[in-house]
C-alpha cells in the first residue's frame, strides 16, 4: 500500500526551507489536527458570542424605539464579531460602529440607527465592565485587607 503524505510529513522534511510565516501556519495546522475538540469548543463559544452580541444590539435598537427583528441583529452581530480581526484602535472603537452602520444600511435598517445603536451598546458594555471591575476590585481589596490585618 502506498501511503499519501500529509502536510505534517512535508513540514517535518522541509522545515528549514520554508519561510517563517509558512512554518507558523503549518505549526498551527498541526495544533488544530492534534486538538480537534478545542476547535469545536471555539466554534461553540463564537456562536454564543454572536448570539449575545445580537441580543445586545436588538435591545439597543429597541431602546431607540426602532422596531427591528432579532435575525437582522444576529447578522449584524457577525459583522461586529469580525472587528476583533480589524482592531486598529483599542476596543475597535469606530470600526465596530462603521461595520454595524454598514450592515444596518445593507439590511435597510438605516446606517445612522446602526451607528447610534452600536454606540449605545458599546457605552453600556463599557459601563458594565467598569461596574463589575469596581465591584470585584473592592471585593479583592476588602478580602486582602481583612486577611492582612487579621493575621498581625
Amino acid at each position: 500500500l502506498v501511503r499519501s503524505r500529509g502536510l505534517g510529513d512535508v513540514y517535518k522534511r522541509q522545515q528549514h526551507h520554508l519561510p517563517e510565516k509558512v512554518r507558523r501556519v503549518m505549526e498551527g495546522w498541526e495544533q488544530v489536527r492534534r486538538h480537534r475538540s478545542n476547535l469545536a469548543v471555539l466554534a461553540a463559544l463564537t456562536a454564543v458570542y454572536v448570539a449575545v452580541g445580537g441580543l445586545r444590539l436588538f435591545v439597543s435598537y429597541r431602546a431607540l424605539g426602532y422596531p427591528v427583528a432579532v435575525l437582522p441583529c444576529l447578522v449584524i452581530s457577525t459583522l461586529q464579531a469580525m472587528t476583533v480581526i480589524f482592531t486598529l484602535t483599542p476596543g475597535a472603537v469606530g470600526i465596530r460602529q462603521a461595520l454595524v452602520g454598514y450592515g444596518s444600511d445593507l439590511l435597510e435598517l438605516g446606517a445612522t440607527e446602526g451607528v447610534v445603536a452600536s454606540t449605545i451598546d458599546h457605552g453600556v458594555g463599557t459601563l458594565w465592565v467598569f461596574i463589575i471591575g469596581i465591584t470585584f476590585t473592592n471585593y479583592i481589596w476588602v478580602r486582602h485587607v481583612k486577611r492582612g490585618r487579621g493575621g498581625e
